[in-house]
């Protein structure tokens, strides 16, 4: 018996879902017989522009979700979709919300889990660069590649590496460095060597890299454990490099100072700003950020890496430069991944090794939209110079050239196209081998078309986010220019308008009022006042009209000010005359003053545009429901599955 009255109610249950899914796939909305919304869509918006706390119940949204949608069809009524600054604007959207879509995302967290265990990790280096000269031809760039290849040769096979550094490095600090690194972490190398770096051994050389215009070849020559990143403050003294004895004596005296203040509870930071030298950081309380290894001179790195308690005080350390007085501010180590997760992702986005996350889907997508090559990448790179690192390049046989270089999609592109693309978005930039750039660039512009016709294809999978994303924009963005042009620009724009309706609704703005106060030094001039006033019938009253129509000097302009009923008490009674006379103008007070009220249209401007706004809005709605007709469809089933849901 319990089994059967379990059945039976599962059955139940079954055929109320199956009522459920009925209704949730029949139109909701119907406009005009021909535009349908389905509940779907109106219960997906409702949950978005509704938090869990609001008091707006769902029948009450669908009467803003109507007018939504009827303002949104007279937009494609009038033809908005069709402008392509619309469409631009759309197109552009579409690209960056789908961005991540691009990507490949087990390869980009192969990355992330890399780069985060390289960051536990701190590599010293050596490095012998050679420079490229500007507008080095392919001859010049070998003869420096195979330099710094028998000099790595020579390395390998014992000499010296700091000697080949001094004797043969362009570096400008080797004099100085012998072209000793240091310790450096994955922030502070760039990411062409990071593979190398971080996978070599002690005592291993690079090949030649190029990065920028040089050549490098680098030598691991040690690693620890990554010391982290100190946030600190000092005070700094400088001391020139040849100081006389009347400079150290004058930086002694400082140090005297900053000792005894810092022992008698001055703050750090006021100190800083008052005596230190660095005036960089002086105006912060001698706040430095954020500081790791690599990035500052010896002495004041050592001195920083002995600190671990946050307000801890040091100094003052003696370096090459001067005195220092050391603050640790905070201190933090890369243990944990969701602190520098952000960090490494912007790190990586300028790696070459990124390239790959952001084109892997790509190539696969290129062959499911049947990309083929019909042309030629030599008769390209036989129209390329170094002008294109000028960003200057343009080459009229190419620009002219419409005979197809690739298919995709099932569209032809040509020579012409690509041309057109280079350029668009050249700009200067570092010369290299100009196949190589050329080919980049050329599988950036294929890449751009896949991006469009893959977005095309998101945008048409009924009922996903991005389908709903990208209908929201779509339809948001037609929603804002039909409402600039039909409320916003006109209530700014058409002066006419603004001021009738003002006009029509004078009970409106009876609680602001737009006043002049004048006061008259005797009687006589007082009644000369209001005789001008009531003559010239002015709309403002200010200094000017006191000086070319009241003429006399015994009446003096006090001031002109904006009152609110309610807010400014003191003119409370004046409020109450113009209640029992909202024409009168004029109005005279204790001690001979006049009080003036002028009209206050510019004054209170941005009250009245809001709400002539808020009017034309109305008036707009109002036009669209009668103008369409409007049935529901299952209604009550709708409103009663969200009422269910809070």
């Amino acid at each position: 018996m319990k089994r059967t009255v379990t059945t039976a109610i599962l059955l139940v249950l079954g055929t109320i879902a199956l009522l459920a899914q009925d209704f949730m796939h029949q139109p909701f909305i119907i406009i005009n017989d021909t535009a349908k919304i389905y509940p779907d869509e109106f219960m997906y918006m409702y949950h978005k522009n509704t938090l869990p706390n609001d008091t707006i119940a769902p029948e009450q949204y669908l009467d803003l979700f109507v007018n939504y949608k009827l303002k949104v069809l007279d937009a494609l009524e009038h033809g908005y979709q069709k402008d392509s600054a619309f469409r631009a604007e759309y197109e552009k959207y579409l690209l960056q919300a789908a961005e991540n879509k691009f990507k490949d995302q087990r390869l980009e967290q192969q990355l992330l889990d890399k780069y985060y265990n390289w960051l536990q990790t701190e590599v010293r280096t050596s490095y012998i660069l050679k420079k490229i000269p500007n507008n080095a031809t392919p001859e010049d760039t070998a003869r420096l590649y195979n330099e710094l290849l028998e000099l790595r040769k020579r390395a390998l096979n014992g000499e010296d590496f700091s000697s080949l550094a001094m004797q043969y490095s362009d570096a400008p600090r080797v004099k100085k460095d012998h072209g000793d690194a240091g310790y450096l972490s994955i922030f502070d190398i760039p990411g062409v060597f990071h593979d190398f770096v971080w996978n070599a051994k002690i005592g291993d050389v690079s090949m030649p890299t190029r990065f920028l215009n040089m050549y490098y070849i680098i030598k691991v020559t040690g690693r620890r454990p990554a010391k982290g990143k100190y946030h600190v403050a000092q005070i700094f003294i400088s001391l020139p490099l040849n100081h006389s004895k009347k400079d150290s004596l004058k930086a002694m005296k400082k140090l005297r100072t900053i000792d005894s203040s810092l022992k008698a509870g001055v703050p750090f930071e006021n100190l800083a700003k008052k005596y230190s030298d660095d005036f960089q950081s002086a105006r912060n309380g001698g706040d430095m950020g954020w500081i790791r290894p690599g990035q500052t001179i010896p002495a004041f790195e050592k001195a920083i890496f002995t600190m671990n308690k946050p307000g801890e005080i040091t100094g003052p350390i003696r370096t090459i430069l001067g005195y220092h007085y050391i603050k640790l501010l905070e201190k933090q180590d890369y243990s944990d991944f969701s602190k520098q997760k952000k960090a490494i992702i912007r790190l990586l986005a300028h790696t070459p090794a990124y390239r790959l996350v952001k084109t892997h889907k790509l190539d696969s997508l290129k062959h499911v939209y049947g990309f083929r090559m019909l042309g030629s990448m030599d008769s390209v790179y036989n129209h390329i110079d170094n002008s294109i690192f000028q960003g200057k390049w343009q080459d009229s046989s190419l620009i002219n050239n419409h005979k197809s270089l690739f298919e995709l999609g099932g569209k032809k592109y040509s020579y012409s196209d690509f041309a057109h693309y280079i350029m668009r978005i050249q700009y200067p930039t570092i010369a290299e081998n100009p196949r190589t750039y050329i080919k980049r660039l050329f599988d950036d512009f294929v890449y751009d078309k896949v991006k469009h016709l893959y977005v095309k294809d998101l945008v048409q999978q009924k009922g996903t986010d991005f389908y709903y994303l990208a209908k929201e924009f779509y339809e948001g963005l037609l929603l804002f220019n039909i409402s600039n042009d039909r409320v916003w620009k006109r209530a700014s724009e058409d002066t006419l308008g603004l001021r009738m309706y003002y006009e029509q609704h004078p009970d409106k703005y009876a609680n602001i009022q737009y006043i002049t106060i004048l006061k008259a030094k005797n009687n006589k001039s007082l009644k000369k006042a209001i005789k001008a006033l009531r003559k010239y019938k002015p709309q403002i009253v200010d200094t000017s009209f006191v000086k070319h129509y009241i003429k006399d000097t015994n009446i003096v302009f006090v001031e002109q000010k904006l009152i609110k009923q309610g807010q400014d008490t003191a003119y409370a009674l004046l409020f109450e005359k113009l209640k029992k006379k909202p024409g009168q103008k004029i109005f005279t007070a204790t001690d001979n003053r006049i009080i003036f009220v002028n009209d206050k249209f510019n004054q209170i401007r941005g009250f009245v545009t809001a709400d002539y706004q808020n009017y034309l809005e109305q008036k707009w709605i109002e036009d669209l429901r009668n103008k369409h007709k409007i049935v529901f469809n299952n209604k009550e089933q709708v409103l009663k599955l969200l009422e269910n849901e809070k």
